[in-house]
């Protein structure tokens, strides 16, 4: 009996094998693919995406003259068509001509460059897409001049470029590369480019991408200063502040709302990008929901009318206002308050041991050659 019953249930097992064999035959699963059917699926597959860069690129070809942009500080800005139609929008789209997606920009003038050549360092060092995907903007010839000599990618844009009337500008908000950079980045979101902005003494010490790839689905991912800090009223309800040295903000229509709501807000005195972005944030009644991911602890805010998501990054992953040196090889982006001269911001850097510029670096400023073989020549 025993003996019978075991032939039974092998025979039901070698049915079902059989039949589930069949099966996946006939979706193709064990069907032999031939060399030529490898080749078309490459080959089909290369063309899926050459279509979707080349459908990317004519969508933003149809934005390129769209003036129904809002620019976030409208009543200082000239007039959206006027900029869309400046020399240095036409520059900044034959220089982006081949990126698709992604662009991470840094803003810089001649007194600062060497903090340039030593953000570049890092940067080529521990995370070479950060790089690869650059766009520097100058706010002088000289230094974009320079930057095409060694092949790295830059556009000329200064606070003439975009404001109505300098002075008046002044008088109103400080540091006109706030207004500058803000502009620009505004500019790429309405184009269809996501936009990681970084300050250029924001050094990169391990690689973020996978923080940022692990948070890709939030609208904006954002550095934080923890003490008083601007604007003040911001940090007295949250005891922080959203930082603009690092912040990563995506394309898309729940961006746009944010552009826009910036675009209609009063222009604070004395105020810059940090200011504007901060007062949205506040004013959009974001709720605060911490988020772990591996060791750190992250928050993630969404606004009452979820309109957008928010995801700061902590102290421990990119310092800002929490920096210590004996901390230096467990953080992602070391970005200390360094005083603002020229001069002094490198001493500072250098005493915090994330300065790799040698002082000769001016002595190569004119020759001709690759971007890393230059950084391998002027960083020690």
């Amino acid at each position: 009996m025993h003996k019978k019953l075991k032939t039974v249930m092998r025979l039901a097992v070698i049915v079902l094998c059989c039949w589930i064999l069949y099966w996946l035959y006939s979706l193709n699963y064990l069907s032999p693919m031939k060399s030529d059917d490898s080749k078309f699926i490459l080959h089909d597959n290369k063309n899926t995406r050459t279509f979707q860069m080349e459908n990317k690129t004519t969508q933003r070809q149809q934005l390129y003259n769209n003036s129904q942009i809002l620019f976030p500080f409208a009543n200082v800005t000239r007039q959206s068509s006027e900029i869309l139609n400046s020399n240095w929008v036409a520059q900044l789209k034959t220089t982006l001509a081949t990126t698709n997606s992604h662009v991470t920009i840094v803003m810089i003038s001649i007194q600062y460059f060497s903090t340039l050549i030593n953000w570049l360092a890092y940067a080529t060092i521990h995370t070479m897409p950060l790089a690869e995907n650059l766009l520097v903007i100058c706010g002088d010839v000289e230094s974009h001049e320079i930057l095409l000599r060694k092949g790295v990618r830059s556009v000329v844009v200064t606070i003439e470029d975009v404001a109505i009337n300098e002075s008046q500008f002044n008088e109103v908000l400080f540091g006109g590369k706030m207004l500058v950079r803000l502009t620009v980045l505004r500019l790429l979101n309405f184009w269809g480019y996501d936009v990681l902005q970084m300050d250029s003494d924001a050094i990169i010490l391990n690689n973020i991408l996978p923080i940022l790839d692990h948070f890709g689905d939030n609208d904006i991912i954002a550095s934080t200063i923890e003490k008083p800090c601007t604007p003040i009223g911001v940090y007295e309800v949250w005891k922080f502040c959203v930082c603009m040295g690092v912040v990563q903000i995506k394309h898309g229509p729940r961006t746009e709302k944010m552009w826009k709501r910036m675009a209609h807000m009063p222009i604070t005195k004395y105020g810059c990008d940090q200011t504007r972005i901060n007062n949205m944030l506040v004013s959009s009644n974001i709720t605060w929901t911490p988020v772990k991911y591996e060791r750190h602890r992250y928050l993630q805010g969404t606004p009452a009318d979820n309109s957008f998501t928010i995801v700061t990054l902590p102290q421990d992953v990119v310092c800002r206002s929490l920096c210590y040196q004996d901390k230096l090889s467990s953080y992602y982006i070391y970005h200390p308050d360094t005083l603002h001269h020229a001069m002094l911001k490198g001493r500072f850097l250098l005493q915090h041991h994330v300065w790799k510029v040698a002082d000769d670096w001016k002595n190569t400023v004119d020759s001709v050659q690759p971007m890393v073989e230059w950084l391998n020549e002027v960083t020690t």
